[in-house]
């Protein structure tokens, strides 16, 4: 409890000296379509993600308006100011570093695969570096194991 009472203080002070403290209500980016981080209950934008940027916004003082985006319009809504800042799952990578500010990461993913026992799957083709990752299932969505890929 102690660790998220220190993000909860450290995320509040960075905001407020980018932002400028609570003097003005802030615009927050996501995209709801990542659960349980952030996804819509109805057209209630909801989970853990908009319940931190909450709690960071109340120990500020700071008025918050939360805008539903699509992924690849986060970024560029940030760069442009129409929004304050992003809160959802996104990996930290050197090319948005180079564009964006992160905050500490208070979550770090894992990618697995799971394969049902006794199936006819030809589980081969995953066990190399080459056809693994341009296999059709990885390249359909660059996500954090299509980064993972390239250090190896």
């Amino acid at each position: 409890m102690k660790l998220i009472q220190k993000l909860f203080i450290l995320s509040a002070v960075v905001l407020a000296v980018s932002c400028g403290g609570g003097s003005k209500s802030l615009i927050v980016g996501t995209n709801a379509e990542f659960p349980p981080f952030e996804y819509l209950e109805g057209n209630e934008i909801v989970g853990f993600d908009i319940d931190l940027i909450k709690a960071v916004a109340e120990q500020m003082g700071t008025n918050i308006t939360i805008e539903n985006l699509s992924w690849d319009g986060l970024l560029p809504a940030l760069q442009s100011k129409k929004i304050d800042l992003i809160i959802s799952g996104m990996t930290v990578t050197p090319d948005r570093q180079a564009i964006v500010n992160f905050s500490d990461p208070y979550y770090i993913a894992e990618e697995q695969m799971m394969i049902v026992q006794n199936s006819n799957t030809n589980i081969s083709i995953f066990c190399s570096y080459n056809s693994f990752f341009t296999s059709e299932v990885f390249l359909a969505v660059p996500n954090t194991l299509t980064q993972c890929s390239k250090r190896l």
